[in-house]
């Protein structure tokens, strides 16, 4: 990745697709958040085309693992190599899912499954409907059961779980 790469219009880009890092659980490790049902990919590639948001991507990733894990690991003083992550579905239907938000998942999903070590120690979807919970039940069952084991799908905001692992 170029260090020269500047993501000029990330403010536009968080409107179409509201997501980031905000502050640390319990154990130190930061806490990435990612509001999907939120997603309007057709809003998002007027603002940025799909190779630069994915090299936007790239470029956060890589941040996470030079910066935001270091500076995590000398706050907490051991090692931290893994995040927490909370993807809030609320508001997304299997009419979400257009052929752009499916092309954009993709790619994300061959960045990080490809290309990059594990570094998610826990992850829970939030505010998640009917249609959702089935999806996930036809899902979870292609996926790696040590994939499958970190994460948690809640019906609601899950407040008292997450307050088990969020300061």
């Amino acid at each position: 990745m170029n260090g020269d790469f500047e993501f000029k219009e990330l403010n536009e880009v968080q409107q179409y697709y509201p997501q980031g890092y905000h502050g640390v659980d319990k154990e130190g490790r930061p806490v990435y958040i990612e509001r999907l049902g939120k997603i309007d990919v057709e809003r998002l590639l007027k603002v940025t085309t799909l190779d630069r948001y994915l090299k936007y991507q790239i470029q956060q990733y890589k941040k996470t693992l030079t910066i935001r894990f270091p500076a995590c690991s000398v706050a907490a003083n051991r090692h931290i190599n893994r995040s927490i992550a909370i993807l809030n579905v609320e508001g997304l239907s299997l009419k979400s899912f257009t052929r752009a938000v499916q092309k954009v998942l993709m790619q994300l999903r061959k960045i990080y499954d490809n290309d990059n070590p594990e570094t998610i120690c826990q992850m829970f979807i939030v505010n998640a409907g009917p249609g959702f919970r089935l999806l996930w039940n036809a899902v979870k069952c292609f996926l790696d059961p040590d994939t499958v084991s970190k994460i948690q799908v809640c019906a609601n905001s899950c407040i008292n779980l997450l307050e088990r692992f969020y300061s």
